[in-house]
Order: structure tokens, then sequence, then C-alpha cells
């Protein structure tokens, strides 16, 4: 349910035990066009940037917003496979996002960090808001509020791994809070 920019997409996925090899597909929801990938993936590696990809989504942030609904298959089999639909960002949204993003580059560290956050969740580029939250949380690490901010960042990525780790540092921080 997220969004992505054309030029720096990049896919991620946790990989599953004794997997070797994915198939990844992503395709339009309206078109049905198919936009990549043929062929194996490495699944161990839980990442795939593919520069042929990014190349075939820039010519659709200039069409309608139906047109820019994609799904994204990572399989490795019938019992190992996964879907999720995100939207492409328009031309005009990369543009406003960047000048969004511009206007906390001179706060304070920790500022920059959470502005940032919430600059790429507005705009439902998860996995960006959650590393900026990580940044921000680096800085504090023991802070209540941030490990929040981080965990429902994480949750909205839908990434569980490092969850159950901050849940943790949640309740820790809590305990030492009321002491």
């Amino acid at each position: 349910g997220g969004a992505a920019r054309a030029d720096d997409l990049f896919i991620r996925w946790n990989p599953w035990s004794g997997v070797d090899r994915v198939t990844i597909s992503v395709w339009s929801k309206t078109t049905q066009q198919r936009f990549c990938c043929d062929g194996e993936f490495d699944g161990k590696k839980g990442a795939l940037e593919s520069s042929e990809l990014q190349k075939a989504l820039i010519p659709l942030q200039d069409r309608n917003p139906n047109d820019r609904q994609l799904f994204l298959n990572v399989s490795a089999s019938l019992l190992r496979d996964f879907t999720v639909q995100f939207t492409l960002l328009s031309g005009i949204e990369e543009r406003q996002l960047e000048i969004d993003l511009a206007a906390w580059e001179n706060k304070d560290p920790l500022l920059r960090h959470l502005g940032r956050a919430h600059v790429f969740s507005t705009y439902r580029l998860f996995t960006q808001a959650a590393e900026e939250s990580e940044s921000a949380l680096a800085l504090e690490p023991d802070s209540p509020y941030l490990l929040v901010v981080s965990i429902e960042a994480e949750r909205q990525t839908g990434n569980s791994k490092p969850l159950d780790d901050l849940k943790r540092r949640l309740t820790m921080a809590q305990k030492k809070a009321i002491r």
C-alpha cells in the first residue's frame, strides 16, 4: 500500500529460510503490462535493484493515477509467494517531495530526521520513513517516543524483523523512565 519513486525503486524482501532463488515481477494493475523481471534472482540476498525496471517505470510518472497503480510479486514456490500493491509517484509529486525534504535540511539533526520521516510517510514512502526514524533513534537510543515512532515506521514497511528488538527496547526504556 505504499508508494515508490521510479528512478530509485529498490525491491526488498525478507529472505525465506532454505530458498536460494526467487522470481520477481512488476506489472500494472490497470493494463496488466509487465515491467520486470525475467529470470530468477538470488533469494538469499533479499534485494534487487534493477536499472531496467527503473527506466521502464519513468514514462508512467506522467500518466493518470490509475496507470501508476502497480503490483510487485516475489515468489519461490506456491507456498512462498507474496504480492504487494504500490503506487508510483508522479513527476509532480516527486518534485514536491524534494521541496518538502529540502525544508528540513538546515535543522538540528534530530529534528531533521523526524521531519524527513514525516515527509516520507506523508508520501507513503515507508521504507525511507523508517530509515529516517532509525537515524533519529540512533541520536537518542533510549527515547520511548522515538522507539514508538520507529516501531510504527517499521510496521508500515511490513518489515517484521526489527520489530521485536524495538519493542523490547521500548519496554526497557519505559521501565527505566518509571524509576
